[in-house]
């Protein structure tokens, strides 16, 4: 696995070649979706914004989860903002 960015595509790729290993892939895959989309906001707002996007998304694959972060973190910033 190295240095790979591990998006959802290359998670699903990775899961399918280990699937030993797929607790600690989507645990490098939440950790790239933290970084990539969630920057700035604390993580316990991003552990419960993970936790909703699995519930709805994760029927559809990974890349339906991601959508749904990034739904989420916008509209925790919008509410941020508002404070």
């Amino acid at each position: 696995m190295g240095n790979m960015v591990m998006d959802s595509a290359n998670a699903w790729a990775t899961i399918q070649e280990h699937p030993e290993r797929e607790g600690e892939i989507l645990g490098l895959w939440a950790a790239w979706l933290y970084e990539t989309h969630g920057e700035g906001l604390p993580v316990e707002v991003l552990h419960l914004i993970y936790g909703k996007a699995w519930e709805d998304g994760h029927s559809a694959g990974l890349h339906e989860i991601e959508m749904y972060f990034i739904e989420l973190v916008e509209f925790a910033e919008k509410v941020r903002a508002a404070r």
